[in-house]
């Protein structure tokens, strides 16, 4: 029963990602690397309208240092990382997602361009996960082209909730 369970939940997955792959074409979005290659980065930094009245046209990168896809982390997960091509300031936050961008993001602070956040201990943390990391402004709103994915974390950990 487990073994289908997990089966339904991989397929239902597959499904939501294909899906978003879909509705995104256009965007940057590259997974991350494996164990012993260089760090995520989004694949392109072309600029453009964003097709919003007064929106900004800057093309924000965000790469993830670690960890990395494959890797067995620990909650509360640190996450170096390293934001090019936008201020951080007021607002300017990540938000995590735990398998699907359809969940309720897990906000985390930054504090300057690079340097190390925690993913904080949460209740969908652990065992064999997708991390997926978006850097936004203080209203929500994307910024294009910097998302991270990290595909088959192995967390271990507390969880809280």
């Amino acid at each position: 029963m487990r073994d289908a369970t997990r089966s339904v939940r991989t397929t239902v997955v597959a499904v939501v990602a294909a899906a978003l792959a879909a509705s995104t074409v256009g965007c940057s979005e590259r997974p991350s690397s494996a164990p012993g290659e260089a760090p995520a980065t989004p694949s392109s930094q072309s600029s453009g309208s964003t097709g919003v009245p007064g929106a900004s046209t800057e093309r924000a990168t965000l790469i993830i240092l670690s960890p990395r896809s494959g890797e067995t982390v620990t909650a509360p997960i640190p996450i170096r990382y390293e934001v090019l091509e936008v201020e951080i300031g007021e607002g300017v936050h990540l938000h995590a997602y735990v398998d699907s961008t359809d969940a309720t993001p897990i906000e985390i602070p930054l504090r300057a361009a690079s340097g190390t956040a925690r993913l904080p201990s949460h209740p969908l943390l652990g065992g064999r996960r997708d991390l997926i990391f978006q850097l936004v402004r203080d209203d929500h709103t994307p910024l294009p082209g910097a998302r991270v994915v990290l595909h088959d974390l192995i967390i271990e950990g507390e969880r809280v909730g």
